[in-house]
């Protein structure tokens, strides 16, 4: 199948046939960014939102920068895509923007952005482990529930600090970080 086809598929309107064409769209590499990346400027939410998800699976930085930027979609929903597609990256440059999103947007936004980081593994806990220091309760509620699916250890004071966050989340989700962590375990030979 050609590119303008799997473009022409991507704003078909039918999920299936747009999905497998975003799957398919990484063998074309700078081409397909380079189409994507003007479908991501269209007046058309759904093509836009398309675009976004179809990026998520180039590999190259390139598309980890255009990812970025749908951070800023004026759509809800296209910035949903794009935390989501970031979140399947190894690439800990999303790291930063998607801190910002934690701190600055509210609701599931913010949880997405948690949840992505998380998702970047351990090279994201310091961003976390900032974000459960301070801000409101939501970030500190996010950052520890996204803490709590990573190992690393470094976290660990941070947490113990949170166990006694005036939130009953952020104090919850700290004690499963550390039960998952074995931190306040006990061991002994019968």
């Amino acid at each position: 199948m050609n590119l303008r086809r799997l473009l022409a598929q991507l704003n078909c309107g039918d999920d299936e046939l747009a999905e497998a064409a975003a799957r398919a769209l990484p063998d074309f590499g700078e081409r397909a960014l380079a189409a994507l990346s003007e479908m991501c400027a269209s007046e058309n939410v759904e093509s836009r939102w398309w675009a976004t998800r179809a990026l998520g699976e180039l590999p190259d930085s390139a598309a980890t920068e255009l990812l970025v930027k749908r951070l800023k979609d004026e759509d809800a929903e296209v910035r949903v895509v794009a935390i989501l597609a970031l979140g399947q990256r190894a690439d800990l440059a999303a790291v930063q923007p998607l801190t910002e999103m934690l701190h600055e947007c509210g609701g599931y936004l913010a949880r997405h952005a948690a949840e992505a980081l998380s998702r970047l593994g351990d090279g994201a806990a310091p961003a976390l482990v900032d974000a459960l220091g301070g801000g409101d309760t939501g970030v500190r509620a996010n950052a520890a529930r996204a803490l709590a699916r990573l190992s690393d250890s470094e976290a660990v004071p941070a947490l113990v600090q949170a166990l006694d966050d005036e939130s009953a989340v952020v104090s919850h989700w700290a004690e499963i970080a550390l039960e998952r962590r074995g931190v306040g375990m006990l061991f002994f030979q019968p």
